[in-house]
C-alpha cells in the first residue's frame, strides 16, 4: 500500500512536471515565432525601402523611368496610416513587387504597401503589432520603435553591470 502511493505521488508529480513543461515550452516558442515574424516584416519593408531609393533615384536621372505602382489619391488612404494631406504614395501590391524584382516578398490578397518617393517613408498595410496592442504601420515608426527596444536593452545591460560592480565593492 505505502509503494503504490508513493508511486501515484511520483506519477503526479511527474505529470505535473510534463504539463508545466509543456506550457512553458508553447510560450517560448510563441515568442520566438513573433519575433521572427517582426523580423521580417521589417526586412520586407527595407528591401521595399531600399528598392524605391533605387527607383527613385533612375527617375530624376532620366524621366523616361517611370515612377511603380498605382498613384494614390488622399481620400483612397486610409486614416489609420496618418498621411498628410500634402503626401503622394504610391500603393504597391504583388504584381508591382514582380515588376521591380521583389516577387519574394509574398502579399496576401489586401495587403499592400505605400510608397512615398519624395520622403522615401514606407508603409505596410497590415502594420506591424506589438505585444502591447499597438500597430506600426510606416518603416519610420518600426525603426524609431526598434531604436527605442535597443536602447533600453543597452540601460538594462548598463545598469545590471552597475548593479553588480558595486555589489563586488567591500
Amino acid at each position: 500500500m505505502n509503494r503504490n502511493g508513493v508511486s501515484t505521488i511520483v506519477l503526479i508529480i511527474g505529470v505535473a512536471l510534463i504539463i508545466a513543461l509543456v506550457i512553458f515550452g508553447s510560450g517560448v516558442f510563441k515568442e520566438e515565432l513573433n519575433k521572427e515574424i517582426e523580423e521580417d516584416v521589417k526586412t520586407q519593408m527595407l528591401k521595399v525601402e531600399a528598392k524605391a531609393k533605387i527607383i527613385i533615384e533612375k527617375f530624376h536621372v532620366d524621366k523616361n523611368n517611370g515612377l511603380h505602382g498605382t498613384e494614390m489619391a488622399k481620400d483612397d488612404i486610409d486614416e489609420k496610416f496618418n498621411v498628410a494631406e500634402t503626401e503622394k504614395y504610391y500603393k504597391w501590391e504583388q504584381q508591382t513587387l514582380n515588376d521591380v524584382g521583389l516577387s519574394d516578398i509574398r502579399l496576401k490578397e489586401g495587403q499592400y504597401y505605400l510608397v512615398n518617393y519624395d520622403t522615401e517613408e514606407i508603409i505596410y498595410s497590415e502594420g506591424l503589432k506589438t505585444k502591447a496592442g499597438e500597430t506600426y504601420y510606416k518603416l519610420s515608426e518600426i525603426k524609431k520603435l526598434q531604436d527605442q527596444n535597443t536602447e533600453s536593452n543597452e540601460e538594462g545591460e548598463t545598469n545590471e553591470g552597475q548593479g553588480d560592480s558595486q555589489a563586488q565593492q567591500p
